[in-house]
């Protein structure tokens, strides 16, 4: 049963990491499979040109709330703190560039509750380097020397400290990587799991160009062939994906290490059913789907996504996340200018530096 409960709640977290690669809807006859087959065409399309956009601006949100049982035990500091949690909004605004590669994000960060509190965090990144800017807050005190500076890292430096390897930075490897999880992903998931809507049926913002909808909806009903084809199909094909050897070591992964778990997954047997049963005991699945809107060009315009689960933690006491997203795109493939740049000059400051400052810190605090 242990391994049943484990196995149903990393069906949970796979759920919200799979949301863009689903939609839980049985295929029967030839022109519905005929138009599923159009589908997934689509679909490997669309991703394919995503990757390949020479540039565009983007707009977009995240708003998450976590609601926690009621309950006197909490001391008053934790108290705030998950009011806080009860609605947490981040406003994401930017541009990108493909080559030579350049992209930048402004990230509001609202904390809401009895007290508001509101984070601006601008950053800047190329293939080579990032920088950001980190705000003054009292719940981020932050010292003297940087405000209004950039924090500048060297990407090689970090990957070396945290022991990545150099081809974790191959930017071409990257995309080529993610291409070939996205075609898994739309392969196997694509005949059963996605459905193309009317766009006159979906609330699409003034001004986004939709000519065609894509949308993905999961209930508890129809959970089960999800979970089977996710199990069965995908888990094992995506072990089979990490065998390539750039991949392994992108990851900073070793042959064995997928040995092992291709050991695992094949001798590990679980029973659909019971995942299922498990899966519906602890955890309800009050909206999960996705808005994918599609220009005539064949690239995403704008992407809508919805979750919302109530978890059972122990009897009659449960919490529920929500989490919502939405992201548009603009000026596709033209040229602008960037609104922050490359940082430089005496608006930098090296990570080296920040090392010094926060062990000075330490050592006037007696630390």
């Amino acid at each position: 049963m242990k391994k049943t409960r484990f196995a149903s709640i990393l069906l949970a977290l796979l759920l919200i990491v799979a949301l863009p690669f689903s939609q839980a809807n049985a295929a029967s006859s030839k022109d519905v499979a005929d138009s599923s087959q159009s589908l997934i065409d689509l679909l490997k399309e669309v991703y394919a040109n995503e990757q390949n956009l020479d540039s565009y601006k983007f707009d977009g949100n995240i708003n998450l709330g976590l609601i926690l049982p009621e309950t006197e035990e909490f001391e008053p500091e934790v108290a705030v703190v998950f009011e806080m949690l009860k609605d947490i909004q981040i406003d994401i605004s930017g541009a990108y560039k493909k080559d030579p590669m350049q992209l930048e994000a402004t990230i509001d960060l609202t904390l809401k509750g009895d007290v508001e509190t509101k984070l601006s965090i601008p950053m800047v990144m190329t293939q080579e380097k990032m920088w950001i800017k980190l705000p003054q807050s009292p719940l981020l005190p932050m010292p003297e020397e940087l405000n209004g500076k950039f924090i500048e890292f060297d990407l090689s430096e970090l990957a070396e400290l945290s022991g990545e390897p150099a081809t974790a930075l191959d930017y071409d490897l990257q995309m080529k990587m993610n291409s070939d999880i996205m075609n898994l992903f739309v392969e196997l998931l694509g005949k059963d799991f996605y459905k193309e809507v009317d766009p006159s049926t979906v609330e699409i913002p003034e001004g986004i160009e939709a000519d065609k909808v894509i949308k993905f909806e999961l209930t508890n009903e129809t959970i089960k062939p999800f979970i089977d084809t996710l199990l069965n199909d995908m888990l094992p094909k995506f072990v089979e994906l990490l065998e390539k050897p750039e991949y392994v070591e992108a990851l900073g992964l070793t042959a064995e290490d997928v040995k092992l778990l291709k050991e695992s997954l094949s001798s590990e047997e679980i029973n659909v059913d019971e995942v299922v049963a498990e899966f519906n005991k602890f955890l309800k699945i009050n909206k999960l789907e996705e808005i994918i809107v599609i220009t005539e060009d064949n690239y995403i315009s704008y992407d809508e996504g919805t979750i919302d689960f109530t978890i059972l933690v122990e009897e009659e006491e449960a919490f529920t996340l929500k989490l919502s997203s939405v992201q548009t795109k603009s000026n596709v493939n033209e040229k602008f200018d960037f609104k922050i740049g490359i940082p430089s000059g005496e608006n930098v400051l090296p990570f080296e530096k920040l090392l010094e400052l926060e062990e000075a810190a330490l050592t006037n605090s007696g630390i």
